[in-house]
C-alpha cells in the first residue's frame, strides 16, 4: 500500500544494491522492476474489486497508487477494462 516503492529504496530495505536486485527480478520474472510492481499492483486491485461494493478510490489507495485518475489507465492499460467495469463483471 505505499506509494513510493523505488528500486532504491527497496534494494536498500533488504541490504541489497539496486543492480543485484534489478537482476534478482528479471532473472525471477523475466520483467524490470516497474513493470513487476506494476503488475503486482494490478493484482491486489484486482482481488480488491472482487468486492461489489469497493470504492474506487479506496482501491486505488489500498493497491498502492495516490493518483486515481492515474489508477485507472494504468488498470485500463492492464486490464483492457476500467476497475469499475471490472468489478461488475466479477
Amino acid at each position: 500500500t505505499r506509494y513510493d516503492l523505488s528500486l532504491d529504496m527497496v534494494a536498500q530495505e533488504l541490504q541489497i544494491t539496486a543492480a543485484y536486485l534489478c537482476r534478482l527480478i528479471k532473472q525471477q520474472t523475466g520483467m524490470n522492476y516497474k513493470e513487476y510492481l506494476t503488475r503486482r499492483r494490478m493484482e491486489e486491485a484486482k482481488k480488491l474489486l472482487q468486492n461489489k461494493n469497493a470504492n474506487i478510490a479506496d482501491v486505488c489507495e489500498k493497491a498502492g497508487y495516490a493518483n486515481v485518475s492515474h489508477f485507472i489507465k494504468t488498470f485500463q492499460k492492464y486490464e483492457g477494462t476500467t476497475p469499475a467495469k471490472y468489478r461488475d463483471i466479477q
